[in-house]
């Protein structure tokens, strides 16, 4: 046994170290001082491991973290790069897919507005009813049978008009020259049968019905 202070052999039973001084330990005390160094040297052990274990862990987060990133960054590259034709595939389907939306879109537009343009030139040139009733003082006198409201407000001078504007519908030529003129000036009006060579066989039952109305109208 030595001295723990300068290292002096000792004998068995000292207390004391003759060299030094130093208080030799008992069995005890030196077995609990090696417990002690031995336990801090376990503690210090494991505290060094578990700092390198922790050090590990956190390296290993840091790689898989930066390993998902480039896999999500590249994922279309890796795609490719396994099956660049089907890749190349996909890609020009969906562009496919894309430019076939746009033209679609574009031929919608240009429908509408063809449909605009012929509903314009379809209300310039097409004629209503309220405009050819303007250009006949009885425009359905062909058609129906006339009532009482229909010529009430009618001049004489427009029930003369209205009888022979049946005759004007089938062409008639008039000798009156304020009758000829009037009608004449009537875009509907053909005058191409001479009065002599005109026949009242033309006239349906609507017609014939509605000259005598009228002139049981005029006579009152």
């Amino acid at each position: 046994m030595y001295c723990k202070k300068c290292g002096n052999k000792l004998k068995e039973d000292a207390k004391f170290c003759p060299r030094c001084g130093e208080k030799v330990p008992t069995n005890v005390e030196i077995d609990y001082e090696s417990a002690i160094d031995d336990t801090m040297e376990q503690t210090s052990g494991g505290k060094k491991k578990f700092l390198i274990i922790g050090g590990i862990a956190a390296l290993v987060i840091v790689i898989v973290g930066i390993g998902n990133k480039q896999l999500n960054h590249n994922g279309e590259d890796d795609r490719a790069e396994l099956n660049p034709q089907v890749y190349s595939t996909e890609m020009q389907s969906e562009e496919t897919i894309f430019g076939a939306t746009e033209t679609i879109d574009a031929l919608q537009t240009e429908t509408k507005k063809v449909e605009i343009v012929l509903t314009e030139i379809e209300t310039d040139f097409v004629e209503t009813e309220p405009e050819i009733a303007e250009k006949y003082i009885l425009f359905d006198s062909d058609s129906r049978y006339l009532t009482e409201n229909d010529v009430r407000d009618l001049t004489a001078h427009e029930l003369m008009l209205a009888r022979n504007e049946i005759y004007a519908r089938h062409g008639r030529i008039f000798k009156d020259p304020e009758i000829r003129a009037y009608f004449n000036s009537q875009t509907w009006y053909k005058g191409i049968v001479e009065p002599d060579d005109f026949s009242t066989d033309v006239f349906n039952k609507y017609e014939k019905e509605n000259l005598e109305f009228i002139q049981k109208y005029e006579n009152r």
